[in-house]
């Protein structure tokens, strides 16, 4: 059993313990992360030549991170919601009361902010690492999720979570 004090205590636990938690990735999955690494990667070049470009005004540029950042999100998040994704956690209310509810601990939003952020362009193995460790997801009830996304993630406002 699995009880968090705080945000980033659920967030420490789960740096520490993805690559030992049970993941599934189907060989088509992990083929799929490789294309949207791709896209994202050229999405993260075309931003950085448009941020170097001194024809662009800042206005523009700014707008164009904005649509860099949701296009990055979209691609990632439409594609990570697959069992391999899946941490095999359950809180222990969603497990006593059978109703299940996915819960990501992590924005795709944040994860795509990150990595238009980055110094330089990500390498695609960086690009589906962040994917794997930071787009996976837990069950929890739909009032947890709910408790989650009001209170910034904190994971010690809801019940225990427990291996599935």
């Amino acid at each position: 059993m699995y009880k968090f004090q705080s945000k980033t205590g659920f967030k420490n636990f789960l740096a520490k313990h993805i690559p030992s938690l049970k993941r599934n990735f189907k060989p088509r999955e992990l083929d799929k992360l490789e294309a949207i690494a791709r896209y994202v990667q050229r999405d993260l070049r075309d931003l950085r030549a448009d941020l170097e470009d001194p024809t662009i005004t800042d206005y523009w540029k700014e707008l164009y991170k904005g649509n860099t950042i949701r296009c990055v999100q979209l691609k990632m998040w439409d594609n990570v919601n697959t069992k391999g994704f899946g941490l095999d956690l359950i809180s222990i209310e969603a497990l006593e009361n059978g109703e299940e509810t996915k819960e990501h601990w992590y924005s795709a939003t944040e994860l795509a902010k990150e990595l238009v952020a980055m110094e330089t362009v990500p390498t695609r193995e960086q690009i589906v690492n962040e994917m794997k460790t930071k787009l996976t997801w837990i069950h929890t009830t739909k009032e947890e999720n709910q408790i989650l996304k009001n209170n910034d993630q904190n994971y010690s406002l809801i019940s225990a979570l427990v291996d599935k």
